[in-house]
């Protein structure tokens, strides 16, 4: 090694890749056992994909919850988890999660962030959806994160790691520096900003639109891979239906900062494709809904609601804001269904029929074609949707994360293609696979994150302190 990059060479006992709310709470868990900790981010500034997404964290058991008079437990939590996965991934990260949830639900709130209600999201069958505004968040954890010590290097990525001496990393940076740390926390989050990954492993979500955070482009996946890293659930990669269309009928090359999802199916919309014609049950994930959707002519869709639906809008989460929706352009209004159909380039007729069959399905309580029978996961009665002004949003897929990534076990230690431990590696947020399985449960990617990564954070400083006691021996 040259003495021009000996001299640059830095120590950290843990470097986190990534500063969204994965490694955030990686970073912070960190300090908090006692490391010195050295978080590279490749953006301008902390966030990542946390801050363009909608905001909930799947939680159970809560004094949230109780104060609303909802009744969940960790043990639900745990059967339902099972049950959105199908069979799919690792039932030791499901359990890691649930037995750390609520705990890392306390720290969130003792670190200063604010949840704001409890509500019912895709996959639930009791509300658990925690309501948070995502950037007051990250910018929460990051003064945290600094307040204690911490280091932060944004606008810089890890190019790769490389052994060092006894059992250490190098962590290569991108302007030219070497980190040895003890411990490495893989953080970076997913891949669906790259469209050769993407053609690798899911090429149907190339007609998707990437909405996640602009350096989601596989940097984790690929370093982990050249370390001989294994993969987990790469089969179930899906699009996220909820996409609102501004331009239709243009679809978005890309989404602008900030644009989130738009999920009045929840609340009780329905969903109709060009033809005026529902095709799929509105209750359901919308992970399965969005397959659907890619399959209708254009792959774009239509959340047909009226004003009482409208009456449920709420700031936070964003993708509940229908009312600020609307003021940005992306939801149409109308006086009348008819006129709604113009407005979208819907026919009439088709719409009007479609609304009067689902209304007075909605009314019988009895299961229609689709097999629709709740607002969604099994929870809230259908609305007739019969109370003017109504509203339709232009909808299409969006790419929010890819779900899937390396194999971790429940340290969220790194295992090679064998299934071994790979020394001083670990991994969280959406870069891991292996625990969503064939589905997703709403709350659930910003709940791993803040908790998988808790748990690297820590477990990263305690192979830390191996490597001290083996060099000692």
């Amino acid at each position: 090694m040259d003495m021009d990059i000996e001299h640059k060479n830095t120590a950290a006992d843990v470097v986190v890749m990534g500063a969204g709310l994965a490694g955030l709470a990686a970073g912070l868990s960190a300090l908090e056992n006692g490391a010195g900790v050295m978080l590279i981010e490749k953006g301008r500034k902390p966030g990542g994909s946390t801050v363009r997404a909608a905001g909930t964290f799947a939680f159970a058991g809560t004094d949230m919850q109780r104060a609303a008079g909802i009744e969940d437990t960790p043990a639900l939590l745990a059967d339902e988890l099972e049950v959105v996965a199908a069979g799919a991934g690792d039932p030791a990260l499901r359990a890691r999660y649930v037995s750390d949830q609520l705990d890392t639900y306390h720290w969130l709130l003792e670190r200063g962030v604010v949840l704001e209600r409890v509500q019912l999201s895709g996959g639930q069958a009791v509300p658990r959806a925690h309501a948070v505004a995502t950037d007051r968040m990250i910018e929460t954890l990051t003064r945290c994160f600094l307040s204690r010590g911490g280091l932060l290097s944004t606008a810089t990525a890890v190019e790769r790691l490389q052994p060092a001496r006894d059992g250490a990393w190098n962590a290569i940076l991108s302007d030219g520096r070497f980190i040895v740390a003890k411990g490495v926390v893989i953080a970076s989050g997913g891949f669906s900003r790259s469209p050769t990954l993407l053609r690798t492993f899911a090429p149907k979500l190339l007609a998707a639109v990437p909405i996640s955070g602009l350096e989601n482009t596989g940097d984790g996946l690929r370093i982990g891979m050249s370390l001989g890293a294994g993969l987990a659930d790469m089969a179930w990669i899906k699009g996220t239906f909820g996409l609102p269309v501004p331009d239709y009928p243009a679809l978005p090359d890309d989404s602008p900062e900030g644009m989130a999802l738009l999920l009045a199916i929840y609340r009780g919309a329905i969903v109709v494709n060009r033809e005026g014609r529902r095709f799929t049950d509105e209750s359901a994930s919308y992970k399965r809904i969005s397959e659907a959707c890619l399959a209708q002519p254009g792959a774009v869709a239509f959340q047909i609601f009226d004003d009482t639906v409208m009456g449920t809008s709420v700031p936070v989460p964003v993708n509940n804001d229908f009312r600020g929706a609307l003021q940005r352009g992306l939801v149409r209004r109308a006086d009348t269904v008819e006129e709604l159909a113009r407005s979208v380039g819907l026919t009439e007729t088709a719409l009007k029929e479609t609304i009067n069959t689902y209304n007075a399905m909605a009314g019988s309580g009895e299961e229609d074609a689709f097999g629709r029978l709740s607002l969604g996961g099994g929870v809230g009665r259908l609305i007739p949707l019969e109370r003017p002004p109504f509203y339709a949003i232009p909808t299409a897929v969006g790419v929010t994360g890819t779900f899937c990534g390396l194999t971790v076990d429940s340290s969220m230690q790194v295992l090679d293609v064998f299934g071994s431990p790979i020394k001083g590696i670990f991994a969280a947020g959406e870069v891991v696979g292996g625990f969503h399985g064939e589905n997703y449960m709403s709350g659930t990617g910003l709940g791993k994150a803040a908790i998988f990564g808790r748990v690297a954070g820590h477990e990263a400083v305690l192979a830390g302190k191996r490597l001290e006691a083996e060099a000692i021996e």
